[in-house]
């Protein structure tokens, strides 16, 4: 067992830079395909696309039953209705910009783009195939690391060896 793990380790400790790239890799995507846009809502918390459209139905039902009730009052409801609506402008402008900075983060990852923008279920046959970029590219990355590494430590050696050579054999 212990000969598995030490075998496994020591092939992570010469391939760093390629896990390194691969974690980093799926560190980003779940965080691109997890974490839900939120924006102020209109209860003072950050909400996501769905709570806001919750918490604006419950303000449009409350503000239309007080317009039925206080006819009289009407002029001061609407003022508030006009507020309610204007904090939605704004909430829903902010959560188009937050969605827009990541679909195009996802394009550029190779594409993941629907229902995990408007809050819905993961389309995960779109979702793979980005994963499997992302790690390409991280793993890439990684090699590329190890390979500067492994040279750098071969070019030390065949210097050091030059030495010896030259010294005739004694270091």
């Amino acid at each position: 067992m212990m000969d598995v793990l030490h075998g496994v380790l020591k092939w992570v400790d010469y391939n760093r830079g390629k896990v390194a790239g691969a974690a980093l890799a799926i560190v980003l995507f779940a965080w691109l395909v997890g974490c839900q846009s939120k924006t102020m809502g209109l209860s003072g918390k950050k909400v996501t696309a769905r709570e806001l459209d919750m918490e604006m139905l419950d303000a449009r039902t409350s503000i239309s039953k007080r317009v039925a009730q206080y006819a009289v009052l009407g002029k001061e409801i609407a003022a508030d209705l006009d507020a309610v609506e204007a904090k939605e402008v704004f909430a829903r402008e902010d959560l188009a910009r937050q969605d827009a900075f990541k679909q195009q983060a996802l394009e550029i990852g190779g594409g993941l783009i629907g229902a995990a923008l408007s809050g819905g279920a993961v389309n995960w046959a779109q979702a793979v195939p980005t994963l499997l970029l992302m790690l390409g590219a991280g793993v890439t990355g990684g090699a590329v690391v190890d390979g500067t590494r492994k040279d750098g430590v071969i070019m030390r050696k065949d210097s050091e060896l030059a030495a010896v050579k030259s010294n005739g054999g004694v270091s």
